[in-house]
């Protein structure tokens, strides 16, 4: 009877656990922020955390460095001038394949047609001003841009499962800005159990590939 609890209680811990809810969060303003949040916990991707400044060093320890860095370099000649030329190396016969290459293409063709209904991308707020120093090129920008985002957000509405309100969206001209300014915060959700098996399955494809490859 406790060795059926346990086991009943590791199984729901890792039901719960494949199950937890895993979104990357794609910000840009200023500048690009990527956040992945695990069961609400953030976890900075990117920008990475500023190093800590190290204490500036007294003179006994920069001259202490300065010794040591005399001493390794001396070694490194001593043992340069020990060590015989190595032999000249032969050219090499291999020619570059795009076997590999078409063998990725396949396997992510795959695991896209059978994972992008899986995932989930939430477009907060899309908003784009167009602006540059002279008018006619901001009106040609506008132009441009205006209508590729109307085809990207139906090429991603059509194609992959999306939520995009129509509030969130927006693409406008500001004649008086020097340039142009973007409003940018998507999220891509799912949970831990897709990504492991989409990871998993990736794997086991590309190791199949490339045995029956070589077997060939």
């Amino acid at each position: 009877m406790t060795a059926a609890l346990i086991i009943s209680g590791i199984l729901l811990f890792l039901v719960l656990l494949l199950s937890a809810p895993l979104r990357l969060q794609l910000c840009v303003r200023d500048a690009l922020r990527i956040t992945l949040r695990f069961c609400g916990i953030p976890i900075r991707l990117y920008p990475r955390k500023p190093k800590k400044v190290p204490r500036q060093l007294s003179r006994a320890a920069l001259e202490r460095r300065r010794r040591r860095a005399l001493k390794k370099a001396r070694k490194k000649r001593k043992k340069r001038k020990g060590e015989t030329a190595p032999p000249p190396r032969k050219p090499s016969a291999f020619r570059p394949e795009f076997s590999m290459l078409r063998t990725l293409y396949g396997i992510l063709r795959q695991l896209a047609e059978r994972y992008r209904y899986r995932f989930l991308l939430r477009v907060n707020r899309l908003h784009i001003t167009v602006g540059s120093p002279d008018a006619a090129h901001t009106a040609i920008l506008y132009g441009l841009a205006h209508p590729a985002t109307s085809f990207l957000l139906e090429f991603l509405d059509i194609h992959f499962r999306c939520r995009i309100p129509d509030h969130a969206v927006s693409v406008r001209s500001d004649f008086l800005a020097g340039q142009i300014r973007y409003d940018i915060s998507l999220d891509v959700c799912t949970h831990l159990g897709t990504v492991l098996g989409l990871v998993l399955r990736g794997a086991w494809s590309f190791l199949h590939t490339s045995q029956k490859n070589l077997g060939e």
